[in-house]
């Protein structure tokens, strides 16, 4: 945990002396000595071994170095290697790859850790070879790269090493090579490119060298190569002619034998180094502890993912399969010529033409032997797939592509499964570790880091990091949760570093066209009778504003909203109950090639739409207007025949698709892809359509959380989103009204749950932007209280005759699976929302939505049509409802509820609009808190946002609760207890004041307050207090020094709001009193105001400052303070009030410290807190 981190978990943010001695203390608790790692280190290992017999090891001293410990002379340590055997064992079906990379260690001592990694069928990293060295040189890289050859790869596998061009390497390879002929050394492309930058090359120029470095054919790479070569400077030029006869190194299309297995980069070693980033500064038996554990972890989570899609029937991993999808949609259009039938020869030539502008493109012709698995275009011999080109000759001579050896079993997902299926065996506690009799080792002390402070970088920046400076994202950092290529577009963080964005324009409409009962028994037999009745009634107008505040929440890496009280979704359950469309059925997808679609529209509805005029641009080349349905289809002729009542009925269906349910962001246009699904109305009501309109808007919910312009909407079923909204959470909910009689009797037409939210007032038309910045604070603040977990068990769902509909089974309520509607392939996560059933929310395992199906879009995949078959795998998982189900784990508990928010606080972004700063209120001088944003901002008239006020309260409470729990810790009757509770208290005093001139107001000019003259309230008496306010204010206290100016006090002869005042004893009014004599600051630039808005927190303040102020009461006081009699009294009813632990300070307080009574802040009087053992008895403390 960073430094950082400490303060955004626990709202304390510590000096950085502190925590980092905090953190020594900790990491030596943990893992021990760091000097003693080292005696260790043999002792861990061999226990390791006991266990785990297969794995192998080895320590060395420092062939020179020793030194006297103790009295015994101890020989240094050198270096030392690890290889589990369970890793030996997984090689065996990896692809022959290695990637080798060295870090530094950034503890106590000095060294570089080196590893090996390899990469399974999915691409995944798998840890194979460890070593622990004191730097990276040749002597260190040959023992290590020997290591491998005699411990992992064997003597007769040929494996493929990728590396970097450290000199150390390089120099190994040299002398190792020549010695074992099986091993082939290849070039990281990415540090060969930045290679050729450091020599004088652009940006521009190094990426075009990266691109020609994966170039699969040698004829189109050296016209590359050349062309590159005719305009980079000399330089770069000569260095790359010298390279020229080692392109076997780092071209791909020279790599003989496709040794690289179509790997460029040695990414996957530096990946693992940076899962080692938090690891390198622990000592050394920390290192191997934590390998074996994540070898561990990652062996049996991989191993049950292989399992669970082997049994699923997947064959080869997503990665695999991906490709061998893209090979296959490039099939179109080729054509082949048989050269010679035995061998499988055959001419393969791809479709292509020319321009306008006369360019050629496309149209080239490759030669493929299918019995050698060869193409002259070469990706079968360089990827180890098969070609497009090779996939056609298949085709035609009636060949499974996929079998050997056109596909290696070491791509298939049982490759993945067996090289996971070792098992480590735990090698328990220290107290059950064999004995050890072997040498020990101690640290070299000419490594130890002496230097104190922050670790200075020792990596060296060099030209890699220069051309790609400023494209990495380091959000992630901060919110380990989210995914880079969603933050760089989201709005949330755009919104969270200050920036206003605009309200979203929704996309949706109401069924402006006439319904026809003739229509009933149609819609009856497609299942959307229920839905289109619905669609007839009123729709209330959206709230653009509040809608847009909770898309800006939406989180595609999960397709759920993220709020503070946890995370919520629609689900199939709220679609079936807003909508009352079908949940069970098929999947809703189809062709949409459209070639001829308006042909296809006159056949389905009887007329065809109408071609954009001259001169006039097609707005949308498949889409029917909605207007031209309205003019032709807006009521149906009451002489019409079946035939045409159907075609007027489809038309009806198809508008309020377009209109309501399927609304895009294109326009006023419903898409022709519908009318086949509507051809028979039987066959209609096969359909899912209720997870397709899901489906369809968590797509427009992933593409709006991600559009900022000033045109920037919200499409998707809207109507459906905004009553889900009203019913779980009370932004932008309007006021109840009781709902009108339902007027039909037809059980299929009964009403859906949206029924109730007919008849609610309209928002408010007028400054949407402003309001959409008050629902932005108001979701900041949301907790899990203020949400309606379970909204379809309120009584008046309950007193609801509901369509029947809306009732679907259990297992269909809480799937995990894909949605799927045509090209929109997302998953419901209902494992994230438990709650949302009343079931137990745990901390949920990652499951990823897919950035490739967010990717998968008609406009980006033109060439695909046949929906159906693109996405058959998540059809066929649609279809197996029995295995989507989440398995219930109980009901709902509040203990494990808080674990889960308190990882979710963590692990993402749930708070938009933060307070300005993190720093301790208590620790902030007087004329700071004058300068911030808070207060620039109201002195000039600004409106300001209540959400980052309320972070700084809660911020500074929570700071005030860990003071407390330090302050009790200390034992009762030591030398220091005194001194640390005063210190709690006074720590508290500050914090309170100063909160309270952040939430009250210091300016007469802005809220009016009034006195009453109560009876016994002598003038004399005012002028003695103010006389006596004036002596303690002379006498000094040096934090409110300066605080001089009056105001006047409010005097109410009310009850008080709040909630633990005592009850009144005068009749609820107020009554002007004549004002004392006050003295007024002259305007200056550093007066201020705070508006005075009531606020939920501020409650918490005030009972805060109670117990404060009714501590400082001395029973000389008789009259006690704020209605309390006496000091006992008050502490009796703070005690009745706060009993438990609800606030740990108030027990710190009860514990009774009397201390004198001083003045108040005169910021406190602006709240009526002022006064402390003055305030006559009568007088009370109303909330304004």
């Amino acid at each position: 945990m960073n430094w950082i981190g400490i303060g955004q978990i626990w709202h304390y943010r510590p000096t950085y002396g502190k925590a980092w001695r905090a953190k020594q203390v900790a990491m030596k608790v943990i893992w021990g000595d760091w000097d003693e790692a080292y005696v260790r280190l043999p002792t861990l290992m061999r226990a390791i071994k006991a266990k785990n017999p297969t794995m192998h090891f080895r320590v060395e001293a420092h062939p020179e170095k020793s030194r006297m410990v103790d009295g015994v002379q101890r020989r240094v340590f050198g270096r030392a290697y690890w290889i589990f055997g369970q890793s030996i064992e997984a090689f065996k079906h990896l692809r022959p790859v290695l990637a080798i990379d060295g870090t530094f260690l950034t503890g106590k001592y000095q060294g570089t850790l080196l590893t090996a990694i390899g990469v399974d069928a999915g691409l995944h990293l798998v840890p194979l070879a460890f070593a622990l060295v004191e730097k990276e040189n040749t002597s260190n890289w040959e023992w290590f790269i020997n290591m491998l050859r005699n411990k992992l790869i064997g003597p007769n596998r040929e494996v493929c090493i990728i590396s970097d061009r450290h000199p150390g390497i390089l120099n190994s390879i040299i002398h190792i090579m020549p010695h074992h002929l099986t091993i082939h050394h290849r070039w990281c492309m990415r540090h060969f490119c930045a290679n050729f930058y450091t020599a004088g090359a652009t940006t521009d120029q190094m990426k075009d060298l990266e691109r020609i470095c994966q170039i699969n054919e040698k004829a189109l790479f050296l016209d590359e190569i050349k062309r590159l070569m005719g305009v980079v400077g000399e330089r770069p030029k000569k260095w790359l002619e010298d390279h020229m006869p080692l392109k076997v190194k780092w071209a791909r299309a020279f790599d003989t034998n496709g040794r690289r297995h179509s790997i460029m980069t040695s990414n996957m070693a530096e990946s693992f180094n940076n899962v080692l980033r938090g690891i390198r500064k622990l000592p050394v038996t920390a290192i191997v502890a934590y390998t074996f554990s994540k070898c561990n972890s990652w062996f049996v989570d991989r191993h049950k993912e292989a399992t669970v899609d082997i049994l699923c029937g997947k064959k080869w991993p997503t990665k695999v399969k991906d490709m061998l999808e893209e090979q296959q949609r490039r099939t179109l259009g080729q054509r082949a010529a048989c050269f010679d039938f035995p061998s499988m020869k055959y001419e393969v030539s791809e479709q292509g033409g020319v321009t306008a502008a006369g360019v050629q493109w496309g149209g080239r012709h490759y030669v493929v032997v299918a019995r050698d698995n060869t193409c002259s275009c070469q990706f079968p011999q360089l990827h180890h797939l098969p070609c497009s080109h090779m996939i056609t000759v298949c085709k035609l001579r009636g060949l499974d592509v996929e079998v050997a050896p056109r596909m290696c079993y070491e791509a298939s997902n049982k490759a993945v499964q067996d090289s996971y299926s070792p098992r480590f065996e735990p090698y328990l506690d220290p107290s059950q570790w064999p004995s050890y009799d072997g040498e020990f080792f101690v640290p070299d002390l000419s490594l130890k880091n002496n230097t104190r402070g922050r670790r200075r970088t020792r990596r060296f920046k060099n030209d890699m990091d220069k051309a790609y400076k400023g494209s990495a994202n380091r959000r992630m950092e901060h919110f380990p949760g989210l995914e880079d290529f969603y933050e760089e577009k989201h709005r949330a963080p755009q919104i969270a570093s200050g920036e206003r964005l605009k309200t979203l324009r929704v996309r949706g409409h109401t069924a402006h066209i006439l319904f026809d009962d003739r229509y009933v028994p149609y819609l009856r037999r497609a299942k959307l009778l229920a839905f289109v009745t619905m669609a007839q009634r009123p729709v209330p107008l959206y709230n653009a504003a509040a809608l847009t505040a909770l898309v800006d929440r939406w989180r595609p890496e999960t397709h759920t909203f993220h709020l503070p009280c946890g995370e919520l979704t629609v689900t199939l359950e709220d679609v079936a109950m807003i909508l009352g469309l079908p949940i069970r059925g098929q999947a809703v997808t189809g062709d949409t090639a459209s070639g001829n679609w308006r042909e296809r529209v006159e056949e389905y509805l009887g007329l065809e739409p109408p071609v954009a005029p001259d001169g006039q641009r097609q707005t949308k080349t498949s889409g029917v207007p909605l207007s031209w349905l309205r003019a032709n289809f807006g009521q149906c002729p009451a002489e019409a025949d079946e035939a045409t009542v159907q075609r007027y009925c489809r038309a009806y269906v198809l508008y309020i698709f377009g209109s309501i349910l399927f609304p895009d962001s294109g326009g006023d246009m419903a898409s022709w892809m519908w009318l086949p699904l509507l051809a028979d109305w039987d066959e209609a009501g096969t359909f899912s359509w209720g997870s397709a309109a899901l489906a369809w808007l968590y797509r427009q919910l992933c593409d709006a959380c991600r559009r900022q312009g000033g045109d920037a909407n919200l499409a998707g079923c809207v109507w459906l989103l905004q009553v889900w909204m009203w019913m779980r959470l009370p932004v932008g909910r309007p006021m109840w009204r009781t709902h009108q009689a339902w007027p039909h009797q037809d059980a299929d037409r009964r009403p859906t749950v949206a029924h109730l939210w007919e008849s609610v007032p309209s928002p408010v038309v007028g400054r949407r932007n402003l309001a959409y910045y008050h629902y932005t604070n108001e979701m900041d603040y949301l907790q899990p209280e203020h949400v309606v977990w379970m909204p379809y068990q309120a009584q008046e769902v309950l007193e609801l005759e509901l369509n029947p509909m809306c009732h679907i089974e259990d297992a269909l309520k809480t799937l995990r699976c894909p949605l799927i509607c045509f090209y929109a392939v997302e998953f419901q996560m209902c494992h994230r929302v438990m709650r949302q059933f009343g079931r137990l929310q745990t901390i949920p395992h990652r499951f990823s939505t897919s950035i490739d199906l967010h990717k998968v879009d008609r406009r980006k995949n033109k060439k695909v049509t046949d929906w159906a078959y693109y996405h058959q795998d998540h059809i066929t998982q649609w279809e197996k409802f029995e295995e989507n189900g989440v398995p219930d784990q109980g009901q709902h508990n509040g203990t494990e509820f808080d674990l889960y928010l308190a990882w979710l606080h963590r692990t993402y972004r749930l708070v938009l609009r933060p307070a300005w700063t993190l720093a301790d209120i208590a620790d902030d001088p007087e004329d700071v808190e004058e300068q911030n944003e808070y207060d620039t901002r109201t002195r000039l008239g600004t409106t300001v946002e209540t959400g980052p006020v309320r972070d700084r309260v809660a911020r500074e409470l929570l700071r005030t609760v860990n003071d407390a729990g330090v302050a009790l810790g200390t034992a009762p009757g030591s030398e220091g207890e005194g001194g640390t509770l005063r210190n709690a208290l006074q720590r508290l005093r500050q914090r309170c004041r100063k909160l309270a001139a952040r939430l009250g107001c210091r300016s007469t000019d802005v809220v009016e307050h009034a006195h009453a003259h109560q009876e016994g309230d002598e003038e004399g008496e005012v002028g003695d207090e103010e006389g006596e306010q004036d002596k303690e204010a002379e006498e000094g206290d040096e934090e409110e020094e300066g605080d001089e100016d009056r105001e006047e006090e409010a005097d109410e002869l009310g009850p008080s709001q709040l909630e633990d005042a005592p009850e009144s004893s005068q009749p609820d009014i107020s009554q002007p009193g004549p004002s004392r004599p006050r003295r007024r600051r002259a305007p200056s630039q550093d007066w201020r105001y705070t508006p005075d808005v009531p606020r939920p927190r501020t409650r918490v303040l005030l009972k805060f400052s109670r117990a404060h102020l009714a501590l400082r009461s001395q029973p000389s006081h008789p009259e006690g303070l704020l209605g309390w009699a006496t000091a006992e009294t008050a502490k009796s009813h703070l005690s009745a009030r706060w009993a438990g632990a609800e606030f740990p300070i108030v027990s710190a307080i009860m514990a009774g410290a009397e201390v004198p009574a001083r003045k108040p802040s005169s910021r406190l009087a602006g709240l009526g807190l002022g006064g402390c053992g003055q305030v006559p008895p009568q007088r009370q403390v109303g909330w304004r």
